[in-house]
């Protein structure tokens, strides 16, 4: 996992166990980031639901991974 700040659509930071919704109006719970962002490619996030952890693109949940 990286170390990056991480903010919802809001503006609003996001942690490791926040609860996170994707486009689907889905809740999950936030756990890292797994990808950063890098010209060509966007950030990947992991997070978590009923005792798994998935990875998807940020944008799945209308976050904004800034890597500084």
């Amino acid at each position: 996992m990286f170390n990056a700040t991480v903010k919802n659509g809001e503006g609003m930071i996001v942690r490791k166990g926040d609860t996170v919704t994707d486009f689907r109006g889905e809740d999950w719970v936030f756990e890292g980031v797994s990808a950063l962002p890098v010209p060509g490619k966007s950030a990947k996030v992991w997070v978590s639901w009923d005792g798994s952890n998935r990875e998807f693109y940020a944008q799945v949940f209308n976050l904004v991974v800034d890597p500084s």
